[in-house]
């Protein structure tokens, strides 16, 4: 996985925890890269240049574009502390979160 943003390449390093002042999203991202071998690389923009303007892009105020529609793993740009997440907070956190809490239903009761 490339990245211009280069926390995340710390962030998501297969064997650490994700950081205990992680966002939602960034959690959600990270349960759904658990399932994945993968590396992280950081890009700088000025080499990946088509990539940094798309994530620039300005969205037309009340257009939904099917891109939208679909689960995503968008990361913005994020605050990081290096404290690491239990499975007791993550576990907590993921039965909040209003999305995840009905995958782990359907996973543990089918």
């Amino acid at each position: 996985m490339k990245t211009d943003h280069k926390p995340l390449e710390r962030t998501f390093v297969e064997k650490k925890e994700v950081p205990k002042m992680a966002t939602n999203r960034l959690t959600r991202c990270a349960f759904i890269l658990s399932a994945y071998n993968y590396e992280v690389q950081h890009v700088p923009a000025k080499e990946n240049a088509l990539a940094d303007a798309l994530s620039r892009i300005a969205i037309q105020a009340g257009k939904v574009s099917n891109h939208e529609k679909q689960p995503s793993c968008q990361l913005p740009n994020l605050r990081l502390q290096n404290l690491p997440v239990t499975k007791k907070e993550l576990k907590r956190e993921l039965i909040r979160d209003e999305e995840l809490s009905k995958v782990m239903a359907y996973m543990e009761r089918g």
